[in-house]
């Protein structure tokens, strides 16, 4: 699914975002999100430190990721999958060595979406396809 140009933006000048998954236990698991790469039909999550992270996405790969500032923000629904090496984890690593070069990568989340939406105070709003 293409990412829409309004969600690519959102994303990538968001004062926040929060990336939340749901395992085995049914318990849902929301964390903070530092570095992403958004390309035109994935967004790249770089693992520096995901522990029940990684374990729920094995066991479910549906997730949620929300990226906001203020009072207004975007909402993803997609299916991840994980890399620790590989041709794409090796692209990620040297993404990083370029962008984050201080942290160091112990596996990718690539996000495929699903859906999106808009969030805000009061009302979500629909995304428009580009």
């Amino acid at each position: 699914m293409k990412i829409p140009k309004m969600v690519t933006n959102s994303i990538n000048n968001a004062a926040a975002k929060t990336l939340a998954t749901v395992g085995n236990s049914s318990t849902p698991h929301a964390i903070p999100i530092s570095t992403v790469r958004v390309m035109d039909e994935e967004i790249w999550l770089f693992n520096y430190f995901m522990g029940i992270t990684t374990e729920n996405i094995k066991t479910n790969p549906k997730v949620s990721f929300v990226a906001w500032t203020g009072l207004e923000g975007v909402h993803v629904d997609a299916e991840v999958e994980y890399h620790e090496d590989g041709e794409i984890f090796d692209e990620a690593v040297k993404w990083i060595a370029e962008n984050a070069p201080t942290r160091t990568l112990k596996g990718l989340l690539v996000l495929k979406p699903t859906g999106f939406s808009g969030v805000r105070a009061g009302a979500p709003f629909a995304v428009e396809n580009d």
